[in-house]
Formats: C-alpha cells, sequence, structure tokens
C-alpha cells in the first residue's frame, strides 16, 4: 500500500506478507508512510516515482537473501545512501556483518521490539547530526549493547555465585561467592536504575537530589568493596588514595553510582596485573571542590574524544570493548546536578583518568 505524500517514505521489502505486518504497522505508528513489496525490482520503481526516507528489509529464514538484497538496493541509483534496516532471525555475528559488508546500516533482531524499531525510525528522521545510516547504526549497537555487556557480567557473577551456595553447609569459598553474587545484584540494580534516570530526564524530568553532608574517605572504601569482585575476576588490583578528611555535600547514592560507574569503565579497559587508583583530593577552582578521580594503565582516550565519549550511546571504541554507552553519560548528568563536571584526560605515566568534580563542604574538625 502507498504511503500518502506528506508523510516520510520507508519501503519495506518482504517476501511473505505476514511476517511483515507487525513490521509496517510499526512504522506506520511511528508516522512513517509506507510502501510494501516483494520484490527487489519493486523497490526501484517504487524509488522512481519518489526517493524514499528509509529501506526496511524483513526478508525470513533465508540468511542469504538479505546480504543479497542490500547488495541489489545499493546499486539502485538514488539508494545508495538511503538509511538501510534489516530485521531478521539471524542474530549471530556473521550473520551481522554479512549484512554490514553488502551495504546495511543497522539490524534489528527478531523478536521485533517495537521501542527498538522506533528508535530506529526516529534516528533515520532525524534532521541533523551525523549522516542517517551512522545514526542507525549507533542507535542499534547502543540498545543492544545495553541489553548484552552491560547485563551480562552482573549476571554471570550471580549465575555462578547461586550456583555455589547449592551445598550445605557453606564453605568460605562458597560464602565469598554469595557476597559476589549479592554485590553483581546490587550493581545491576544501580545500573537499571542509571539507565531510567537518563530516560527521565530525556523526557523533561529533573533528577530530585537528596542533599547529604558525606564522608569521602568512606564513599571510597564502599566503591572499593563493590567493585572488588570484578577487579578479581579481571585481576586487576584497586588502591585508595587522597586527602583524608574531605566531605562534600552531595546526593550520596547518586555520586557513589557514578564513582562506580567510572570505576568498572577503568577495570574493563585495565590489563591484568595492573592498578586502578580511586582518590579524591581538594580542588581550588571558581569555588572550593573536591575531585574524584580514577586513574587506570590502560590504553587511554584520544584527545579528540574525551567530550564525545560522555555523550548517550557513544562508546570509547579506542579503548576496546565498552558498554553500551550510558554510564558516562549518567556521570555527566550527575556533575550537572550538582553544578559540578566530569572530565577525561590522561593520567600521569599512562592510562586514562576521569574525573569528577564537586561542591565541598568543608574538613572535618
Amino acid at each position: 500500500m502507498d504511503s500518502t505524500p506528506s508523510a516520510p517514505l520507508a519501503i519495506l521489502l518482504s517476501e511473505e506478507p505476514d511476517e511483515g505486518l507487525l513490521v509496517s504497522t510499526l512504522l506506520r505508528r511511528a508516522g512513517v508512510g509506507v510502501t510494501e513489496v516483494g520484490r527487489v525490482a519493486q523497490v526501484a520503481a517504487v524509488a522512481a516515482r519518489r526517493r524514499p526516507e528509509m529501506l526496511v528489509l524483513d526478508l525470513g529464514a533465508d540468511v542469504d537473501a538479505a546480504p543479497r538484497a542490500c547488495r541489489s538496493l545499493r546499486r539502485v541509483e538514488g539508494l545508495e545512501e538511503v538509511p538501510m534496516l534489516v530485521v531478521s532471525a539471524h542474530n549471530d555475528r556473521a550473520a551481522r556483518e554479512a549484512l554490514y559488508e553488502a551495504g546495511a546500516d543497522a539490524f534489528l533482531g527478531k523478536p521485533v521490539v517495537p521501542w527498538l524499531l522506533e528508535g530506529q525510525v526516529r534516528a533515520a528522521l532525524r534532521p541533523h547530526g551525523p549522516s542517517a545510516a551512522t545514526r542507525l547504526l549507533e542507535e542499534n549497537r547502543a540498545w543492544m549493547s545495553c541489553l548484552v555487556h552491560d547485563m551480562n557480567n552482573p549476571l554471570t557473577i550471580i549465575g555462578g555465585g547461586l550456583g555455589l551456595i547449592a551445598h550445605d553447609p557453606l564453605t568460605d569459598r562458597q560464602r565469598r561467592a554469595l557476597l559476589s553474587a549479592r554485590e553483581a545484584h546490587e550493581r545491576l540494580t544501580r545500573l537499571v536504575a542509571s539507565l531510567l534516570d537518563v530516560e527521565r530526564v530525556d523526557a523533561g524530568g529533573r533528577v530530585k537530589l537528596r542533599i547529604e553532608r558525606m564522608d569521602l574517605d568512606a564513599l571510597l572504601e564502599n566503591a572499593r568493596r563493590i567493585l572488588e569482585p570484578m577487579a578479581a575476576v579481571r585481576r586487576v588490583e584497586l588502591s585508595l588514595r587522597g586527602t583524608s578528611g574531605l566531605n562534600v555535600t552531595a546526593d550520596r547514592e547518586l555520586v557513589l553510582r557514578a564513582l562506580l560507574n567510572l570505576g568498572e569503565n577503568a577495570i574493563r579497559h585495565s590489563p591484568e596485573g595492573t592498578r586502578v587508583h580511586l582518590l579524591a583530593t581538594a580542588e581550588a577552582c571558581d569555588a572550593p571542590g573536591v575531585r574524584l578521580s580514577v586513574l587506570d594503565a590502560g590504553p587511554g582516550v584520544p584527545e579528540a574524544r574525551r567530550e564525545s565519549i560522555f555523550d548517550r550511546y557513544v562508546q570509547g571504541d579506542s579503548r576496546g570493548q565498552g558498554a553500551a554507552g550510558l554510564g558516562l553519560a549518567f556521570c555527566r548528568m550527575v556533575a550537572a546536578a550538582h553544578r559540578g563536571r566530569v572530565w577525561a584526560e590522561a593520567a600521569p605515566g599512562g592510562g586514562a583518568a576521569f574525573c569528577l568534580s564537586l561542591p565541598r563542604a568543608g574538613s572535618r574538625a
């Protein structure tokens, strides 16, 4: 069915109409006009009458059908740069790489999650910023990373720990495993809360701060205790350094979560046998404040990327495997809410230093 001329156009290529019904319904719900076709040649014919804003391919069970279609459509005049989304049940790495090599910009696995598809549509139709193809790929990678990478490590620890407590009585090793599982569960809870906070602010909400005076020595020790299981698994040592007696007036839970995000990021990118330093120091800026820093011995962050890595869904690819790109964005949000700031710089001796500044409450007597 052809779309109305006023709506952005998506051409949906689906060999089985029943298979494409959900996708076409979701596209229309997102405000996109849809022209459904069953063959590649029909896409070219529709595009000759009106250039589409995006192409969506839903080609069923044949793992080779989508790459063939992608290559064919990229050879059609006028479709070389049109954002192309492939919906497929083939979700393994080889299948996705074959699609990207064939010209696809983004991949969406089945069963289709409505809000993921709608996010792809919004990215494709956004008028400014990076190319639509880049936006589609980054948004899809971000959400998939959120579901896989960020949740995978805590859930792995939880599963291993709970598996060990099946025996009674508990050995010392089992007790330690249980403790690690509980701390991983806390980490996962904070991760989900961070995601919800970021989305709530984007929707126009405001972060409600619970301001209190807190001891940074205790905060750093709490962070070290929570991060220890992850560091032990990756054979990274944690070290506490800083000026004793510093206090801040801030939201304890939000600052702790921000510090943990920075710590997890540092551990994730640290080579085995190296050390991650958590430290608090006084700083003199426009107003007296304190600086919480996390230093690692990893590959560092190129200067050109030290601002963009704090944007939502941007990953520090130069630092190896990343998370969803929400952790550092959350840190920026926490800093802004406290009228502080967060930034990255080179660590002394190599590696990266991530710093969070906060207003100072004063020193203990």
